[in-house]
């Protein structure tokens, strides 16, 4: 059938599945083939915006579902895809290849069997939409490929995409466009004749963004194709009157670019701090994502970053489109692909009152879950998974096996009327000795699986901390639906009793810091004791470390740690951390300090006196100021947050008055002036 794909899977030795293969594939076809699990595997970077004709999966050497997904969903219509396994049933049993990306100290040897390659062998085994060919069967006869597309031209839902970013570009500013599609409906190559037909109307310069240039192949070629001129390479595109360029998303930030519009293409791998900073600095934005896939959740992005939109840009629009065009609808092989690797789990659908009282948060319940269960409860699989991807934007199908097979995980959930609607992943991380202990010390060496411990040890020098056993909550996903209904606290709760019964000494989390993360956790008892200098790359974020500590060795190694988060925050905030958001600063300062009584010297009364008062410049007082802001952040109630913000940017963060200025929208140093004066006059009332 026109625009069909095909699956075979060839399940028996490596030897004979590798000699089968070459004598299915047609000769005109060999050099255009693109293997995985052997030398010659390419970086996922380049399966990106490609279409191929036919694909190889060597799973005896691996089965790696980030790059599967993003291999499958480039093969056209008509294509064929040819899976090496070993035999199904001992498949499960035998080492797996990928099982040290997942391990952590000390390593199991040997691994133990597979959850998640004994759930591949149970759904491949009999599946109907696919063609098994074992040793003990004749072989197939050579493949036939004819690929061809499925539709001439635009499709009409990547007219409506084309024509509603043109509308960004020419009407009222401020109003984004979100586009979402799954794998293989013309999204990037709709994105690509927008950017030409702009071009062909006047636009002088259209700026693309991604996570990596080779993300956007697909665009530039099909912008080139609507120009009419030889697609290239490099960074730009000329057309008429203007050009097309990309350019990465922190040189976007750096400096303030002219452009007529700004695309960025696979949003949801691009960390939502960053999208953020794109959209208050661009005036004509269109985002675009796929919706599941290698890249994370395209799902879980929308719904997160559509509140953000809401707040700053609430004219912004939304477009899916649903019809593939790379190959025919119904796809069988899609439909297949994406159970096998979850591609398209989504949350359990519930109907919640419209107030859900605190009594019926009360009914959500913390169960262990025996992950060996969810290799054969597809229904309770799906509704976890789904929720995790909702919950996370950057849920990749790699994450499914870290699900299954993580040695060092522990998952619960939380049900209501039946339905999965909390879902907690636990690490249990520490009780570290011998060498290893020394070498953490002296930042020589880095255990996997073990951050809390080795973040207390490595950076703040706690060595009773690698001997300590802690849990770590690598996620907590709540509904929706259901969520600033105090379930997530409520789970914590249990969570902090089931740690105490089993003698856990410290329950902590690690993540990309942002204010509403911050309240929620400062708000059940957790406190910050580190905060990276560095932005991650995963949430563009700088990644803040909170504890609670379970038992009495557990509150020495949290005091010491929380103490000396004190004692450098004050200094950090002016140093590495000096471009931390105000409010997430003055949260970090507020949840791990303490508010302690300052005792005022004569001379510094008479120097805040003169300040407030307008008789001193600010660079004659400025110590004095930085001595006492931790004064005026204990009196957050008295001092409006403004105020509070511009002492924190211009005082602790030592930032210029044209960064406060841009950051807080004052309007001139003297506006700023008139607000530090003000703080620190209510703080000598």
């Amino acid at each position: 059938m026109r625009g069909e794909r095909r699956l075979y899977l060839l399940s028996g030795p490596e030897v004979w599945g590798r000699a089968l293969a070459r004598q299915m594939i047609p000769a005109a076809f060999a050099a255009r083939r693109v293997v995985l699990g052997e030398s010659d595997t390419p970086p996922l970077a380049q399966l990106l915006g490609r279409e191929i004709p036919l694909l190889l999966i060597n799973s005896h050497n691996g089965f790696d579902p980030d790059l599967v997904a993003a291999a499958a969903g480039s093969v056209a219509g008509g294509g064929v895809i040819l899976l090496l396994t070993p035999p199904l049933a001992l498949w499960p049993t035998l080492s797996d290849p990928l099982y040290p990306r997942i391990s952590v100290h000390p390593e199991i040897t040997p691994a133990p069997p597979s959850r998640y390659i004994g759930r591949l062998a149970a759904l491949l085994g009999g599946d109907p939409r696919l063609t098994v060919v074992t040793p003990e069967q004749p072989p197939p006869t050579p493949l036939s490929i004819e690929i061809a597309p499925i539709t001439a031209g635009a499709s009409a839902q990547q007219q409506q995409v084309v024509a509603a970013v043109v509308r960004v570009a020419e009407g009222h500013r401020n109003r984004p466009l979100i586009v979402t599609a799954d794998r293989g409906r013309g999204k990037s190559s709709a994105l690509g004749m927008a950017a030409a037909a702009l071009l062909l109307r006047g636009k002088q310069k259209v700026v693309v963004t991604a996570p990596a240039r080779s993300a956007v192949d697909a665009l530039f070629y099909h912008a080139a194709e609507t120009l009419g001129v030889t697609p290239v390479n490099g960074n730009s595109l000329s057309g008429p009157q203007g050009e097309i360029r990309f350019l990465p998303p922190d040189q976007l930030l750096a400096t303030e670019v002219a452009l007529d519009l700004l695309l960025i293409d696979e949003a949801a791998a691009i960390p939502t701090p960053l999208l953020t900073k794109l959209l208050g600095r661009y005036r004509r934005l269109v985002f675009a994502t796929t919706l599941h896939g290698y890249e994370g959740s395209g799902r879980g992005f929308a719904f997160r970053f559509r509140a953000i939109l809401d707040q700053k840009s609430p004219g912004w629009r939304s477009l899916q489109l649903q019809i593939p065009i790379r190959w025919r609808e119904g796809d069988r092989v899609e439909a297949l692909l994406n159970d096998l690797l979850l591609l398209n789990a989504s949350a359990a659908r519930v109907e919640p009152p419209p107030q859900l009282s605190g009594a019926m948060a009360g009914e959500v319940e913390l169960q262990a879950v025996d992950r060996g269960q969810l290799v054969t409860d597809r229904e309770l699989l799906q509704q976890i998974f789904g929720l995790l991807i909702e919950a996370h934007y950057r849920t990749t199908p790699l994450d499914l096996k870290q699900l299954l097979d993580g040695p060092n995980l522990t998952l619960y959930c939380g049900r209501f009327r039946g339905a999965v609607v909390a879902v907690v992943v636990v690490a249990v991380e520490g009780e570290i000795d011998g060498p290893e202990s020394t070498e953490i010390l002296a930042c020589r060496r880095r255990l996997r699986g073990h951050l809390l411990p080795q973040i207390l040890a490595s950076q703040h020098g706690i060595e009773s901390a690698l001997a300590g056993r802690f849990w770590r909550i690598i996620r907590i996903a709540i509904h929706p639906d259901l969520q600033r209904t105090g379930i997530g606290s409520r789970l914590l709760r249990q969570l902090v009793t089931k740690g105490e019964g089993c003698g856990i000494d410290l329950l902590g989390a690690s993540f990309g810091a942002s204010s509403p993360l911050l309240r929620f956790w400062v708000g059940n008892g957790f406190a910050p004791v580190h905060t990276g200098a560095r932005e991650r790359g995963v949430s563009g974020a700088h990644a803040v470390t909170l504890l609670k500590y379970l038992t009495s060795t557990g509150e020495r190694i949290y005091t010491t740690a929380v103490a000396n988060h004190r004692l450098q925050l004050p200094l950090q905030l002016g140093d590495a951390l000096q471009d931390l958001e105000p409010d997430l600063a003055l949260q970090l300062w507020q949840g791990g300090m303490t508010a302690v009584a300052q005792r005022f010297t004569p001379e510094a009364l008479e120097q805040l006196r003169a300040f407030a008062l307008g008789k001193r410049p600010l660079e004659s007082v400025i110590a004095t100021l930085f001595h006492y802001a931790g004064a005026v952040f204990a009196l957050e109630r008295e001092v409006p947050p403004e105020e509070q913000r511009v002492v924190m940017m211009r005082i602790v963060q030592r930032r210029s008055w044209a960064e406060c200025c841009h950051t807080l929208g004052l309007h001139g140093r003297q506006q700023g002036l008139q607000q530090l004066r003000s703080a620190y006059a209510r703080l000598l009332a």
